[in-house]
Protein backbone atom coordinates (compact mmCIF):
# COMPACT_ATOMS: atom_id res chain seq x y z
CA UNK A 1 0.00 0.00 0.00
CA UNK A 2 2.90 2.37 0.72
CA UNK A 3 4.24 1.72 -2.77
CA UNK A 4 0.88 2.63 -4.30
CA UNK A 5 0.77 5.88 -2.35
CA UNK A 6 4.35 6.74 -3.25
CA UNK A 7 3.80 6.06 -6.95
CA UNK A 8 0.58 8.08 -6.97
CA UNK A 9 2.29 11.01 -5.24
CA UNK A 10 5.22 10.88 -7.65
CA UNK A 11 2.92 10.80 -10.67
CA UNK A 12 0.86 13.69 -9.38
CA UNK A 13 4.02 15.66 -8.62
CA UNK A 14 5.29 14.98 -12.12
CA UNK A 15 2.06 16.27 -13.63
CA UNK A 16 2.05 19.29 -11.29
CA UNK A 17 5.63 20.16 -12.21
CA UNK A 18 4.62 19.83 -15.82
CA UNK A 19 1.65 22.18 -15.30
CA UNK A 20 3.70 24.84 -13.54
CA UNK A 21 7.04 24.84 -15.32
CA UNK A 22 6.82 22.94 -18.57
CA UNK A 23 4.68 25.24 -20.60
CA UNK A 24 6.12 24.83 -24.11
CA UNK A 25 9.43 23.51 -22.75
CA UNK A 26 10.45 20.90 -25.31
CA UNK A 27 12.94 19.04 -23.10
CA UNK A 28 10.47 18.69 -20.25
CA UNK A 29 7.71 17.59 -22.64
CA UNK A 30 10.04 14.98 -24.15
CA UNK A 31 10.98 13.69 -20.70
CA UNK A 32 7.32 13.55 -19.70
CA UNK A 33 6.46 11.70 -22.90
CA UNK A 34 9.26 9.19 -22.36
CA UNK A 35 8.37 8.57 -18.73
CA UNK A 36 4.72 8.22 -19.71
CA UNK A 37 5.58 5.57 -22.28
CA UNK A 38 7.59 3.68 -19.65
CA UNK A 39 4.67 3.93 -17.23
CA UNK A 40 2.25 2.46 -19.77
CA UNK A 41 4.61 -0.39 -20.62
CA UNK A 42 5.36 -1.19 -16.98
CA UNK A 43 1.68 -1.08 -16.01
CA UNK A 44 0.94 -3.54 -18.80
CA UNK A 45 3.75 -5.84 -17.59
CA UNK A 46 2.64 -5.50 -13.96
CA UNK A 47 -0.97 -6.47 -14.67
CA UNK A 48 0.19 -9.42 -16.77
CA UNK A 49 2.60 -10.57 -14.08
CA UNK A 50 -0.10 -10.48 -11.44
CA UNK A 51 -2.35 -12.57 -13.70
CA UNK A 52 0.49 -15.02 -14.39
CA UNK A 53 1.18 -15.41 -10.68
CA UNK A 54 -2.49 -16.13 -10.04
CA UNK A 55 -2.63 -18.66 -12.88
CA UNK A 56 0.53 -20.29 -11.49
CA UNK A 57 -1.11 -20.46 -8.06
CA UNK A 58 1.53 -18.20 -6.53
CA UNK A 59 -0.96 -15.43 -5.61
CA UNK A 60 -4.31 -15.99 -3.94
CA UNK A 61 -7.57 -14.37 -5.00
CA UNK A 62 -7.62 -11.67 -2.30
CA UNK A 63 -4.08 -10.55 -3.07
CA UNK A 64 -4.78 -10.42 -6.81
CA UNK A 65 -7.92 -8.36 -6.27
CA UNK A 66 -6.01 -5.96 -3.99
CA UNK A 67 -3.17 -5.53 -6.49
CA UNK A 68 -5.52 -5.05 -9.42
CA UNK A 69 -7.61 -2.52 -7.49
CA UNK A 70 -4.42 -0.60 -6.70
CA UNK A 71 -3.62 -0.50 -10.42
CA UNK A 72 -7.14 0.75 -11.15
CA UNK A 73 -6.86 3.48 -8.48
CA UNK A 74 -3.53 4.71 -9.83
CA UNK A 75 -4.86 4.65 -13.40
CA UNK A 76 -7.90 6.69 -12.32
CA UNK A 77 -5.70 9.27 -10.55
CA UNK A 78 -3.40 9.65 -13.53
CA UNK A 79 -6.26 9.77 -16.05
CA UNK A 80 -7.87 12.58 -14.09
CA UNK A 81 -4.65 14.60 -14.03
CA UNK A 82 -4.05 14.04 -17.74
CA UNK A 83 -7.59 15.17 -18.53
CA UNK A 84 -7.02 18.31 -16.43
CA UNK A 85 -3.96 19.08 -18.57
CA UNK A 86 -5.97 18.57 -21.76
CA UNK A 87 -8.78 20.80 -20.50
CA UNK A 88 -6.43 23.58 -19.34
CA UNK A 89 -6.95 26.72 -21.42
CA UNK A 90 -4.65 29.01 -19.44
CA UNK A 91 -1.69 30.78 -20.99
CA UNK A 92 0.98 28.37 -22.15
CA UNK A 93 -1.42 25.43 -22.35
CA UNK A 94 -0.60 22.27 -24.29
CA UNK A 95 -0.30 22.23 -28.04
CA UNK A 96 -2.80 20.17 -30.01
CA UNK A 97 -0.06 17.58 -30.63
CA UNK A 98 0.61 17.27 -26.88
CA UNK A 99 -3.11 17.05 -26.15
CA UNK A 100 -3.41 14.25 -28.69
CA UNK A 101 -0.55 12.39 -26.98
CA UNK A 102 -2.32 12.71 -23.62
CA UNK A 103 -5.58 11.55 -25.22
CA UNK A 104 -3.82 8.47 -26.57
CA UNK A 105 -2.42 7.84 -23.08
CA UNK A 106 -5.92 8.08 -21.61
CA UNK A 107 -7.19 5.58 -24.18
CA UNK A 108 -4.40 3.13 -23.33
CA UNK A 109 -4.98 3.67 -19.62
CA UNK A 110 -8.66 2.81 -20.13
CA UNK A 111 -7.64 -0.51 -21.73
CA UNK A 112 -5.23 -1.19 -18.87
CA UNK A 113 -7.92 -0.35 -16.32
CA UNK A 114 -10.41 -2.68 -18.01
CA UNK A 115 -7.72 -5.35 -18.18
CA UNK A 116 -7.05 -5.09 -14.44
CA UNK A 117 -10.76 -5.01 -13.60
CA UNK A 118 -11.42 -8.00 -15.83
CA UNK A 119 -8.80 -10.11 -14.14
CA UNK A 120 -9.88 -9.04 -10.64
CA UNK A 121 -13.42 -10.14 -11.56
CA UNK A 122 -12.05 -13.40 -12.95
CA UNK A 123 -10.10 -14.09 -9.75
CA UNK A 124 -13.31 -13.60 -7.73
CA UNK A 125 -15.77 -15.41 -10.01
CA UNK A 126 -13.82 -17.67 -12.38
CA UNK A 127 -16.10 -16.22 -15.09
CA UNK A 128 -15.22 -16.75 -18.74
CA UNK A 129 -16.73 -13.33 -19.52
CA UNK A 130 -14.31 -11.67 -17.09
CA UNK A 131 -11.37 -13.55 -18.56
CA UNK A 132 -12.49 -12.46 -22.03
CA UNK A 133 -12.70 -8.82 -20.84
CA UNK A 134 -9.16 -9.15 -19.49
CA UNK A 135 -7.82 -10.68 -22.68
CA UNK A 136 -9.57 -8.29 -25.10
CA UNK A 137 -8.30 -5.26 -23.21
CA UNK A 138 -4.83 -6.78 -22.87
CA UNK A 139 -4.63 -7.08 -26.65
CA UNK A 140 -5.97 -3.55 -27.22
CA UNK A 141 -3.57 -2.12 -24.65
CA UNK A 142 -0.60 -3.87 -26.22
CA UNK A 143 -1.51 -2.80 -29.77
CA UNK A 144 -1.63 0.83 -28.67
CA UNK A 145 1.46 0.67 -26.43
CA UNK A 146 3.45 -1.01 -29.22
CA UNK A 147 2.35 1.68 -31.65
CA UNK A 148 3.25 4.46 -29.22
CA UNK A 149 6.69 2.93 -28.53
CA UNK A 150 7.30 1.93 -32.14
CA UNK A 151 7.49 -1.78 -31.27
CA UNK A 152 6.34 -4.31 -33.83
Amino acid sequence: MKTKSLITVLLLCLINVYNVKAQNNTKVLEALGSSSAVLLYNTYICIGSIADNYAGEVYEEDYVVTLMNEQVDMIDALTSRLQNCIDDTSEGHLSDEDKNFFKSMILILSYLKNQAQGFAEYAKTDSDDSLEKFDENRELAWENIAELLGIE
